[in-house]
């Protein structure tokens, strides 16, 4: 595609958006507590006092129960979904159940592997999986599901709805949970398959999810790439001190 055709793509998304919105909140007391509204303010007040602190994942994280699939070929690389249980459960029994994907070149003999982060409202891997094509033919890549994405959506809901709707504080612990949950597939990546975590690459609100404290462990050992649409701004990320660029 080219750049017009994919600008053209992206503007039609954004007008549709704006005219329909993202989905519908027929019930938006359901995402609220006992203590509604008010409640919400509170627990949003005190996570965004310490941030850093309220998304850091607590101790060495273990990805439990893992399981993983035969894996499946594609022409120049192979895939296979792992499953476990996630570190910070919310509840939700489809939420709770992480899975990713490790993409991996025909042939691979790399010990390192990068960490990629999706956009909010997916629900297709095959969208990504053209995406991050042309990488995947050269580095193996882990890309996670975020919490209430994919399979993790529960039955009624859209993809993302658990993290973006009218309470604001399921956005802090789904970005929680989040981090929490990617530190287990570190592990499970470093124990189970050999590879070593050495970036993290993400688009839309999954190039500031790096930004947050929590990812790959020790953030500053390592460089960290991040990729977003929107607004066109570079910045410091105060909780990591890497640069984030918003093109």
């Amino acid at each position: 595609m080219t750049g017009a055709q994919i600008h053209a793509i992206e503007g039609c998304l954004r007008l549709k958006n704006r005219i329909f919105g993202i989905g519908w909140h027929p019930e938006p007391g359901r995402h609220f507590g006992a203590g509604g509204v008010e409640e919400a303010e509170r627990l949003c007040a005190a996570a965004n006092s310490d941030l850093p602190a309220f998304l850091s994942p607590r101790g060495l994280l273990r990805a439990e129960n893992l399981e993983r699939s035969e894996p499946t070929r594609r022409r120049r690389y192979a895939f296979e979904t792992v499953r476990f249980d996630s570190p910070l459960p919310s509840g939700v029994p489809h939420n709770d159940r992480v899975i990713f994907r490790l993409y991996r070149p025909t042939g691979d003999d790399h010990r390192k592997v990068v960490i990629f982060h999706h956009a909010m409202w997916q629900k297709r891997w095959t969208t990504w999986e053209w995406f991050l094509a042309r990488l995947a033919e050269r580095v193996p890549i882990a890309m996670m599901a975020g919490p209430y994405h994919f399979e993790r959506t529960p039955p009624g809901d859209y993809s993302g709805e658990g993290v973006c709707n009218p309470n604001p504080y399921r956005l802090f612990e789904a970005i929680r949970q989040w981090c929490w949950d990617q530190q287990a597939m570190q592990a499970a990546l470093r124990e189970r398959f050999g590879l070593e975590p050495v970036g993290v690459i993400g688009y839309s609100i999954g190039a500031f999810r790096p930004s947050g404290k929590g990812d790959l462990g020790q953030a500053n050992a390592f460089g960290q790439a991040m990729i977003s649409s929107g607004g066109g701004a570079v910045f410091t990320s105060p909780a990591t001190g890497f640069y984030v660029v918003n093109s």
